[in-house]
């Protein structure tokens, strides 16, 4: 994926997307800024890495499923989708509002921690686009500071939830990794409740606030809960 993601800028996705700079990647995938040519519209398009779990005929129909249902979600703190598809050469990709700003996760590096005020607008912002989510039955699945965005506007910080159903997009592991200042692995099952993680449970609302409780853990005392 990395050699693909350094060829594709320039490259037309279905006729309708031109992908420029990278302006992000993760285990999932990479993000591109990009320009809607028939609106002449600066957009995000993600283009996700083809993985176990997420390479067949089953899954890319599974993803033009789910891509529908998280464009239907319409809030001030979530990421507007604005369309997704498989691309002629088998890319599965997303099109997305392009934000200015950043992921939260950069301002918890090296075992920082927020003002109790930002940490509780931070998790009131979440707490609502979450409810107005569970209410349409969208469940987040990943919920963690890397798919926070801290959207910089001439009136203050909005706080964006991203990649609302990503995780059940790309196989469901939640096991993208990171490294600490420590050197220490860890990954995104430290914001998993249980049932993610023993196959107890069928992942439901529940799970999206547990992992709300991680993250604001983390916020107010810059280390995880365990």
């Amino acid at each position: 994926l990395s050699a693909l993601a350094d060829a594709l800028p320039g490259t037309v996705i279905d006729g309708k997307y031109r992908l420029e700079g990278r302006i992000g990647a993760g285990g999932a995938g990479v993000v591109f800024r990009a320009t809607h040519l028939d609106l002449n519209r600066p957009i995000a398009v993600k283009i996700f890495k083809p993985a176990q779990g997420n390479d067949s005929a089953d899954a890319l129909e599974r993803f033009r499923l789910e891509g529908k249902s998280a464009s239907r979600l319409e809030h001030p703190h979530a990421v507007q989708v604005y369309d997704s598809g498989i691309s002629s050469e088998g890319l599965a990709y997303l099109v997305m509002q392009l934000l200015e700003g950043h992921p939260l996760s950069e301002e918890l590096a090296g075992g920082r921690r927020v003002p109790a005020g930002r940490a509780s607008a931070v998790i009131a912002a979440l707490a609502d686009v979450l409810a107005h989510a569970h209410g349409l039955g969208i469940i987040h699945r990943d919920v963690k500071p890397e798919n926070v965005f801290v959207q910089e506007t001439p009136d203050g910080d909005v706080y964006k939830l991203l990649d609302f159903g990503i995780a059940k997009l790309t196989g469901e592991s939640g096991l993208d990794s990171h490294i600490t200042m420590e050197g220490v692995m860890l990954g995104t099952p430290a914001y998993m409740a249980p049932e993610r993680l023993d196959g107890s449970l069928v992942c439901g609302p529940e799970s999206d606030v547990y992992s709300l409780g991680a993250l604001a853990y983390r916020l107010l005392s810059g280390r995880l809960p365990f």
